[in-house]
């Protein structure tokens, strides 16, 4: 599901688009039928939580949704997670999976940047939690850092977990460091490119998994040249590009802007196909494509998912409960600490009116993205990007037409690899209450 679908692979994928429902109705969540997956959520094959084991930074990313935008939860939150309260989520989080009936668990470890936490703490940190969830599940590790303290005593540990690690970065040096700067606003690369060859060098050896990139599109930038800088220059396997955090108020709605998003999307995309390298991944282009391609059956499952994609859950270093964090910006009650791991439990907290209301707001679309011909592929995109203080999600994403042009983009290059026009056409025109 995960490999790259370029131009010698796309017959091979069309023809096993049409067994994959069942592949990917196992792999995403198993549900009760004739209810609606927004308001009541029974069962969930994974479990995830993003637990903020730091609360602080040593860079000050000038873009950042956690502390350099208007909610300032964390100045209530303890600077690190302690080795109690870590007991105390893998608790929370264990009877969540047993009352969804899930049989994994994965936990990202996350921050402000959490290698401040030091190799020693984070380790004992770690081998509490594997206590406390015990055996009865797959445990998987995922860690995100900003590269800058990566050291062999850490390579060492995130290899003794199994832990998938990815680094925040946005390019080049040049690109990088325009936005990720530190606390004295001296760019970062060349500090953050230390730890990825120390990251690299591991995986080399066999001792860690592939290591991923997380980069923040600049549209002032070329996707394509970002994109090989990642994949081609640093060796990231897996990469995911991620648009603006700002809501649909604050984001400029500059149409030249958009389009400037839109073709760094575009350019990236051109640059990932011609590499034609199946060991790279990027997330968005890989969406688009499977709903360009996967027909009916894909859809439909992916459609029953949307509801259920908020089962991630974020605790904050205290043990406060909240949903996605890049709804931070939104400042509207999602992360007004009422939910804690004390006085909820996770089955709980999803059926509450917030997680509710996020649910609905994945699952139900604005009528522009509902009559659109990408809708199956897009989905109105992130939903921070939908959101406006008056109508709440019920908007179109305000970057709707960076991506019209990547999906109009990734089409044509279908089409010109051989894909059946029909094919697209019938993935596309599919919606919930077709027969």
């Amino acid at each position: 599901m995960s490999q790259l679908i370029s131009s010698p692979q796309l017959d091979g994928y069309v023809a096993s688009a049409g067994t994959s429902f069942e592949e990917v109705g196992v792999e995403l969540f198993h549900t009760e039928l004739n209810l609606k997956p927004e308001e009541t959520l029974y069962t969930a094959y994974q479990v995830e939580a993003i637990i903020k084991i730091t609360e602080r930074c040593n860079i000050n990313c000038t873009y950042c949704y956690f502390f350099n935008k208007e909610d300032k939860g964390y100045e209530r939150h303890p600077k690190y997670l302690s080795i109690e309260k870590a007991r105390e989520m893998a608790r929370f989080i264990r009877q969540g999976a047993v009352d969804l009936s899930s049989t994994e668990i994965v936990l990202t470890l996350h921050g402000g940047e959490p290698l401040l936490l030091g190799a020693k703490r984070l380790e004992a940190l770690c081998d509490a939690i594997v206590e406390e969830i015990g055996p009865d599940f797959v445990l998987m590790f995922r860690l995100q850092t900003n590269g800058m303290l990566v050291t062999q005593e850490w390579a060492r540990l995130f290899a003794k977990y199994n832990m998938h690690v990815g680094v925040s970065l946005d390019g080049d040096e040049q690109a990088n460091d325009i936005y990720r700067v530190d606390h004295r606003g001296n760019g970062t690369y060349s500090r953050v490119k230390r730890g990825i060859d120390v990251l690299q060098d591991a995986v080399a050896r066999g001792e860690l998994s592939p290591i991923g990139a997380l980069c923040v599109v600049d549209p002032e930038q070329s996707g394509a040249h970002i994109y090989r800088h990642l994949a081609k220059e640093l060796g990231f396997r897996g990469l995911n590009f991620l648009l603006p955090l700002d809501d649909y108020d604050t984001l400029a709605h500059d149409e030249a802007l958009i389009a400037k998003y839109g073709k760094y999307l575009c350019d990236a995309f051109d640059a990932y196909v011609q590499e034609d390298d199946p060991d790279i991944t990027i997330r968005m282009f890989e969406t688009a494509i499977r709903a360009m391609t996967g027909g009916d059956g894909y859809n439909e499952v992916m459609e029953l998912a949307r509801g259920h994609w908020v089962q991630a859950v974020v605790l904050a270093s205290d043990g406060e409960i909240g949903p996605d964090d890049t709804l931070r910006p939104t400042n509207s009650g999602f992360f007004d600490g009422r939910y804690t791991i004390g006085n909820s439990t996770l089955k709980g907290y999803l059926h509450c009116d917030s997680s509710i209301k996020i649910r609905k707001a994945s699952a139900h679309l604005h009528t522009k993205c509902e009559a659109c011909k990408w809708r199956n592929a897009c989905y109105g995109g992130p939903l921070i990007n939908r959101y406006s203080k008056e109508r709440e999600f019920d908007n179109p994403s305000a970057l709707c037409g960076a991506l019209y042009s990547l999906h109009e983009h990734i089409a044509d290059y279908l089409v010109k690899a051989g894909v059946p026009t029909q094919t697209i056409e019938t993935s596309l025109s599919w919606r919930p209450d077709s027969p």
